[in-house]
């Protein structure tokens, strides 16, 4: 029903109004010009718009930022959710693509039940 309201009248209505009118009376009531948004008033984004930068957003200069091998060869890496269904692949392929030392957060109750956690292969 809310939904062929919608479409008739061309309105965006929260569910709770049908709840709180619930004969034709109230509902035409709700439903009075100007009592909610329009659909064809809705906002629209401009994505390209969106995807510029701000000027003042640069990249830095090799002399300011961390040499491109520690970008691309780190070190050490902190993955979460290496125990669900995603994560383990992706500890799968930093394991087969890095030499990096991987940190793994696992919720447990302790230590020990925390060693004893299985992934998901």
């Amino acid at each position: 029903m809310m939904l062929r309201l919608c479409d008739a009248f061309t309105v965006e209505l929260p569910l709770r109004s049908l709840f709180e009118s619930s004969t034709i009376a109230g509902m035409a009531k709700v439903i009075r010009p100007g009592a909610y948004r329009s659909v064809a008033e809705e906002i629209v984004t401009d994505f390209d718009a969106e995807a510029i930068l701000d000027p003042a957003i640069q990249r830095p200069s090799m002399a300011q930022s961390a040499t491109i091998e520690s970008i691309t060869k780190p070190h050490f890496i902190f993955l979460t959710g290496a125990t669900g269904f995603l994560g383990a692949y992706l500890l799968y392929e930093l394991l087969m693509r890095t030499t990096a030392d991987l940190y793994c957060l696992v919720w447990a109750k302790n230590a020990e039940e925390g060693k004893q956690r299985e992934l998901y292969t």
